[in-house]
């Protein structure tokens, strides 16, 4: 993926028109958006700018104008945590929406797969307690998601659910523990159920997420997969597992991204491709005259609704047609991880490069 820096105000009137606010709480997660962000019309990758002490990236999620922050640190309360981050995010951008994307650990290795996405019905901000002599109290309460946001993701109905092992992963609107502990041990991790049965898993940085968006009255919800079960086997095959949870996590949130009108309550509109300057120059007639925009395209693959791009691609007058019909063949040969990543890469300089080659 590209990056185009640019100052702060050049973006100003992304942030007048509304825009969703995404957060990642590590390297591996924001490295995954960005890969199924796109760039917005006429700019060669995500636009990044600097404001005070974060980095925001903006590109297009689907079908919506997002910026990405990443938290300095895991966790909450630290100075980079997640409470600052989205606070300061907030303050910057003030997006109509906040979204907290990434991995999670669950609670039961027999009944929940590597993979399954944990939506947050309510929080449990486990930490709050009072400790006494004979027993500790729970003090908290369970910050419940948005309602709007919530009945979207408890209404997906298609989404591209399979796993490796040729399992489907569940989604599920549900009860997430929050911490400021990295649990990877099975009694501690007992302990916490025994406490709050609810919870299908938990994570570090939910209890930021909701105080910054209380505080300024923004709808949020958080959306994770697991990635392990806080049984102490954390290590093995922690960076395969990670990947493909927060893939799923992304899969599933562009369900939701993919729609039309699933933020338009919320006060955002989809992306207005007829507003951006000079578009004319991302756009490709096809056989009967119709325009296709790059964007489109380059949308269809990051959401891997690749048997549409092909249907897209073969309505456009594309001279070499041998490039074309290559790329078909390796996606039907069956490309996978590092493979499969490259060949996207490869397609979308392709597309960004047709008005060259018509």
């Amino acid at each position: 993926m590209m990056y185009i820096e640019k100052h702060f105000r050049e973006i100003q009137s992304l942030i007048e028109k509304g825009l969703v606010l995404l957060v990642t709480a590590t390297e591996t997660e924001t490295m995954h958006l960005h890969q199924k962000m796109s760039p917005l019309p006429n700019e060669k990758g995500l636009i990044e700018v600097k404001k005070e002490n974060s980095t925001y990236y903006v590109g297009l999620f689907g079908n919506f104008v997002v910026a990405n922050v990443e938290c300095g640190t895991m966790g909450a309360t630290t100075s980079m945590g997640s409470t600052i981050t989205v606070s300061n995010a907030i303050n910057a951008l003030q997006p109509k929406v906040v979204l907290m994307i990434g991995i999670a650990f669950g609670i039961d290795s027999e009944k929940q797969n590597i993979g399954d996405v944990l939506v947050s019905d309510k929080l449990i901000p486990y930490e709050i307690q009072r400790v006494s002599a004979n027993k500790i109290i729970w003090r908290g309460g369970k910050p419940e998601a948005n309602n709007s946001l919530r009945n979207s993701f408890k209404n997906i109905r298609l989404w591209d659910s399979q796993l490796p092992n040729s399992k489907t992963a569940a989604l599920e609107l549900t009860d997430v523990l929050t911490g400021e502990k990295l649990v990877d041990n099975i009694d501690y991790r007992s302990e916490l159920l025994s406490q709050f049965p609810t919870a299908k898993g938990g994570e570090m940085e939910g209890a930021g997420l909701y105080i910054a968006c209380q505080d300024k009255s923004v709808p949020w919800i958080l959306v994770k997969a697991i990635c392990d079960f806080a049984d102490g086997q954390k290590s093995e095959g922690k960076r395969e597992k990670q990947a493909l949870a927060i893939e799923m996590a992304i899969k599933a949130c562009l369900a939701v991204f993919n729609k039309q009108y699933v933020f338009e309550d919320l006060g955002v509109k989809v992306y207005d491709v007829g507003e951006a300057e000079e578009i004319s120059k991302e756009q490709l007639p096809n056989h009967e005259g119709k325009l296709i925009t790059k964007q489109s395209l380059i949308s269809l693959l990051k959401s891997d609704q690749i048997s549409e791009l092909f249907e897209k691609l073969n309505t456009i007058n594309i001279i070499d047609v041998y490039t074309l019909n290559r790329f078909r063949k390796e996606y039907q040969a069956g490309l996978k991880g590092i493979d499969l990543i490259d060949w996207k890469d490869r397609l979308i300089v392709f597309i960004n490069s047709l008005n060259t080659i018509l």
